[in-house]
């Protein structure tokens, strides 16, 4: 009868989603903020048409056919099957129960690991707010899914080791071909290694090192194979990439979400001395690198926070109990830490009613579901009143790019769109070039015959199309105007 009764944890979830997804003004479409996600559902589009995971370019006319990795085309493909069926209501859906389901079980993980129930909760609460910036209905949902699920397993196995550890065999041949993010799983695993060799527990790490090899192997269980983790390793290294894609570079501790996130990075140093102390090295290295790696770019920092925030919570409870052990019966720290006990035992468990809410939110038609890519990002208007856009040869950002092959598939060809780790420095440089009114903008106009453009009015290349008598304003409104080449 306990699974008919509403847990803590239930609560906790359907918390997340109500405060993150369906309250504030943009609701919903707080998740459809980039149009990468209308990009992905039409690549899914076109795997399940052709039955073939494309390897050639079939959306640009700036590198028309070239080689073209889609190394994410299992979500793309999930992504796809839910938008035929349910619009753009089943894939952010589908990503607010991923992004909920995640924090929720890194919650529990703490929990599992012995931490007090108000300390985690409070350290997942800060992670929400530090993640937010994160919450969108893109591929990436899933590898923090995973991290999550892998540390988990990980911690579970070094205290009684199990069987089910293998089952991060199988889980990283699913991971692989959701999200080129599988590639973190493999330093944390080497570091795992190390760690239980400095911690002389040379047992484990032979288990470990046996484990990441039959990862290894399971990450080449996809459409191209090793190709994939060459080409990541590439990525990776392109300095074009952190000089053009925010998430690419360091962050900037400015909004609510990142201060939190410098909170939970300055906890984790600081909880590595004792972790140390207690020849817990695997643990001290892994925040180690996970900082870095925060520090030198903005899409790690959520990975830092799943992986982190379990390990300080139960060191901070190590503190929390050494303190108030010699607090008198009444004290208030006694009188927390007895709530705290209480709120523990209530969230070890779950209930139906998790899934009777999202299937009830999956029916109702009763929420603001969002039948487009919010309003007041992109030029819903005037792509609707020209539907010449999807024929011709246009020049416009790559979120607005990314949103054309969403609405004109599969008609449109763009000269970029949000792959920007397939355009490279020089389709990149061209743009800029052209976007900017550098001294040759125009002859990159007639190199790539672009016969529309659309940007916003205070782009620079508008104030200089607006000057040349071979080009004409067709329509502008608020954020976009569109202009076109005088036929000769």
């Amino acid at each position: 009868m306990r699974r008919f009764l509403p847990s803590y944890t239930d609560i906790l979830f359907l918390f997340i989603i109500i405060f993150s997804f369906i309250a504030g003004e943009l609701g919903w479409q707080r998740l459809l903020q980039d149009a990468d996600t209308g990009l992905h559902i039409r690549i899914g589009d076109y795997i399940l048409q052709h039955r073939q995971v494309p390897t050639r370019d079939i959306f640009s006319f700036s590198l028309p056919g070239q080689t073209w990795y889609a190394f994410e085309w299992l979500t793309e493909t999930l992504f796809s099957i839910l938008h035929t069926s349910f619009g753009l209501k089943g894939v952010v859906l589908l990503s607010a129960v991923v992004i909920a389901g995640t924090l929720t079980a890194m919650f529990r993980c703490a929990l599992y690991r012995g931490a007090n129930s108000l300390i985690a909760l409070a350290l997942t609460l800060l992670t929400v707010s530090a993640n937010s910036l994160h919450f969108l209905a893109r591929p990436h949902i899933f590898t923090l899914l995973f991290v999550v699920v892998s540390v988990w397993l990980i911690a579970a196995d070094r205290q009684t080791p199990s069987p089910r550890i293998w089952l991060l065999v199988p889980l990283t041949i699913v991971w692989t071909n959701m999200h080129g993010g599988f590639f973190i799983f493999f330093p944390l695993l080497a570091l795992l290694v190390i760690g239980c060799v400095l911690e002389r527990r040379m047992a484990d790490a032979i288990r470990y090192t046996a484990l990441g090899s039959l990862c290894g192997l399971a990450s080449l269980v996809n459409p191209y194979g090793i190709k994939v983790h060459a080409h990541i390793l590439e990525v990776m290294r392109a300095s074009f990439m952190i000089d053009t894609v925010d998430e690419f570079g360091s962050p900037k501790f400015r909004t609510e979400a990142q201060l939190h996130l410098m909170i939970l990075l300055f906890l984790g140093l600081i909880v590595i001395v004792p972790l140390l102390s207690k020849r817990r090295v695997t643990e001290a290295l892994w925040i180690l690198f996970l900082a870095y790696c925060a520090l030198t770019s903005v899409r790690h920092g959520p990975i830092f926070t799943l992986v982190v925030v379990p390990i300080v919570a139960v060191q901070l409870t190590e503190w929390w109990a050494d303190w108030v052990r010699d607090r008198p019966a009444n004290s208030y720290p006694r009188v927390l830490d007895s709530i705290a006990a209480q709120l523990g035992a209530g969230f070890q468990r779950t209930s139906i009613w998790t899934a009777v809410v999202v299937v009830f939110l999956a029916l109702t038609g009763s929420i603001h579901w969002p039948t487009d890519f919010p309003e007041k990002n992109f030029p819903e208007e005037i792509v609707q009143r020209h539907p010449e856009i999807a024929t011709s040869r246009i020049l416009t950002t790559d979120q607005w790019g990314d949103y054309l092959i969403y609405r004109n598939y599969p008609q449109q060809r763009v000269f970029l769109d949000g792959r920007t780790n397939y355009y490279g420095a020089k389709v990149l440089s061209e743009y800029s070039g052209m976007m900017d009114g550098q001294r040759h903008w125009k002859q990159i106009l007639e190199q790539y015959r672009i016969d529309l453009i659309m940007c916003s009015p205070d782009a620079a290349l508008a104030s200089l199309i607006t000057l040349d008598p071979e080009w004409r304003t067709v329509d502008t409104e608020k954020k976009a105007v569109l202009f076109a080449k005088r036929v000769q």
